[in-house]
């Protein structure tokens, strides 16, 4: 069977799809698991693109090692942080949090945030339809072999997958885990942040089945209005962001009107 996939046009629609997509969800688990299941949500600007980690675009797996030691490297010059050499699961989150390309791939309990996520740019993307990927992580991981829950990022399962990003294995895992954060960071609480680790090439719809990934397409003619849904709702970079700078924006896109390119 194929994935489901359902087009949102308003924010009505995108709750009725929820709804189904959970029913649907539960009436298809065939065994009992330990745990309610869950959805995580990602958002993208182009349905278009890839659901892989950025580690795995444009030809840089080849760098991973590099750019983790030279990271490492970096930070520990300059920050008075004390984390341990082998907490690879810190090393990997502060990286990807800075930008770098990791094998760890963002996802969020909310979907208002995963609608923010994919409209956020909106204007950069006008000829393209943004998209929202759903997955049940428990349902992942227990397809890949794990037990059919979140596990932390801390975890034995987890710490072998991100100590790939620093030492090279002899082969890798070729699995993908859904974790959840253990740091203390308000931006990621903000963002209900969850991840996925990737260390497999293989994309999240080779691995997951018709029974736990699905999508919503957000047409490009509605992306502008559901912006603005958002923002009335308080859906804003400043709600996600919590620094100074994001707080400056969010008071400039509030009080002043938009500047036109002359």
């Amino acid at each position: 069977m194929a994935i489901k996939k359902y087009i949102i046009n308003n924010i009505n629609e995108l709750c009725d799809a929820i709804e189904c997509i959970n029913n649907d969800v539960e009436k298809n688990i065939s065994n009992q698991l330990i745990t309610k299941t869950t959805l995580w949500y990602r958002g993208q600007a182009n349905c278009k693109w890839s659901v892989v980690p950025s580690i795995q675009r444009n030809n840089r797996l080849s760098y991973e090692q590099v750019l983790s030691h030279s990271f490492y490297h970096g930070v520990r010059q300059i920050s008075s942080a004390q984390m341990y050499r082998e907490s690879f699961d810190k090393w990997v989150s502060m990286m990807q949090h800075y930008g770098l390309p990791t094998r760890l791939l963002d996802w969020s309990y909310s979907p208002l945030i995963a609608l923010f996520f994919a409209l956020n740019k909106y204007e950069l993307y006008p000829k393209c339809d943004a998209c929202i990927t759903i997955i049940v992580p428990e349902l992942l991981n227990q397809k890949q072999g794990f037990d059919p829950f979140i596990y932390p990022i801390d975890s034995k399962s987890a710490m072998s997958m991100l100590k790939s990003a620093f030492i090279k294995p002899n082969h890798s895992t070729d699995k993908v885990l859904a974790c959840f954060s253990v740091s203390n960071d308000l931006r990621q609480y903000a963002q209900r942040s969850a991840f996925t680790i990737h260390d497999s090439m293989k994309s999240i719809y080779e691995i997951c089945d018709y029974n736990f990934v699905y999508e919503l397409y957000i047409p490009k003619n509605k992306k502008e209005h559901l912006k603005k849904v958002l923002d009335n709702l308080g859906i804003t970079e400043n709600f996600l962001f919590h620094d100074i700078e994001h707080v400056a924006k969010q008071t400039i896109h509030r009080h002043l009107p938009l500047e036109k390119d002359i």
